[in-house]
């Protein structure tokens, strides 16, 4: 029995990964938006492990070591564990532990919203929304965007590595304008 109601397979919860991130960076309210982005996170995390029940993975240390070899993968689930876990830990001896991920910071970003007049011409308006800002293991530094960016792409191609197919979601479906059938 599933206690998850619209997750049935690995590549429904990738369309829950789409929703978060659509959510995360359509929102302008500071803590509304770090909300999204923190279940942008858990969601990227728990990626493996319906993956790897998918697979029914024979080897999932092998995945597990190539997936730790991404960083933008490791600061999702770092994310998300701090989260559940306040802080984290070290998996023997229980001591707290240093996150690879440098940092995650607070911030602004500039955007443009673009509007169409009544007459049909289009106009734009420079905004000034907050943001959150990645600093990876590597030293690469990113903009929420570009960041959940990485990590959609990243699991996209491993589900499809996988021989998995994922259909397109509807512009209805990914910004709940429409229900999605399960």
């Amino acid at each position: 029995m599933s206690l998850t109601p619209t997750i049935k397979h690995v590549a429904a919860l990738y369309r829950k990964l789409e929703r978060e991130e659509y959510r995360t960076l359509h929102c302008r309210v500071a803590t509304h938006r770090a909300d999204h982005f923190l279940n942008f996170c858990v969601t990227a995390h728990s990626m493996k492990d319906h993956l790897l029940e998918h697979l029914v993975a024979p080897a999932p240390r092998t995945l597990h070591q190539r997936w730790n070899q991404h960083p933008s993968i490791v600061a999702a689930g770092e994310i998300a564990n701090s989260a559940k876990h306040f802080v984290l830990r070290d998996r023997k001896s229980k001591d707290p532990i240093t996150p690879k991920t440098k940092a995650v910071r607070p911030g602004r970003s500039r955007y443009l919203d673009v509007y169409q007049l009544p007459n049909g011409e289009l106009t734009t308006k420079e905004v000034r929304i907050p943001d959150y800002f990645v600093r990876l293991s590597d030293g690469t530094r990113h903009d929420m965007y570009s960041f959940m960016n990485e990590v959609l792409v990243f699991w996209k191609q491993e589900l499809q590595s996988h021989g998995l197919t994922l259909r397109r979601q509807s512009f209805a479906s990914l910004s709940g304008k429409q229900e999605e059938s399960a």
